[in-house]
């Protein structure tokens, strides 16, 4: 019986356990350039770098997971004023977030420049491993 114990424990240990790996910062259109807010009240974890285009903001990570778990965008009160609505489409190694007004795509580089304003992101991933 022990044998067979101690067969089932090295038998399990052999497999690797998948770690959550998070991505969390807040995101600012500052003068049509868009980055992770890295300050003494902001710190992001996780992000290698953001670009946009027109149709989209695209967030790279700084690793490439296996599987993802979430992936949230959230506006904070002067863009949900303003009706902005925002998700992403969630990659191994980067998301794209999009937003809209009234269900029509802004333009991301020009239409989101709004002073002080910012976009939360929050996601989970397994690492990969």
């Amino acid at each position: 019986m022990r044998v067979f114990v101690l067969f089932i424990c090295l038998f399990v240990s052999s497999f690797a356990v998948a770690q959550n790996v998070e991505v969390i910062g807040v995101l600012r259109n500052n003068s049509g350039t868009w980055e992770a807010i890295d300050n003494s009240g902001h710190s992001p974890v996780n992000i290698e770098s953001v670009s946009a285009t027109t149709s989209g903001i695209t967030v790279n990570f700084t690793f490439t997971a296996s599987k993802v778990r979430t992936f949230i965008v959230g506006v904070d009160e002067t863009y949900a004023g303003m009706g902005y609505v925002c998700g992403a489409s969630a990659g191994f190694d980067n998301a794209i977030i999009k937003c809209a007004v009234s269900g029509t795509y802004i333009n991301h580089i020009i239409d989101s420049q709004v002073p002080y304003s910012n976009l939360w992101i929050y996601g989970v991933f397994d690492d990969g491993q």
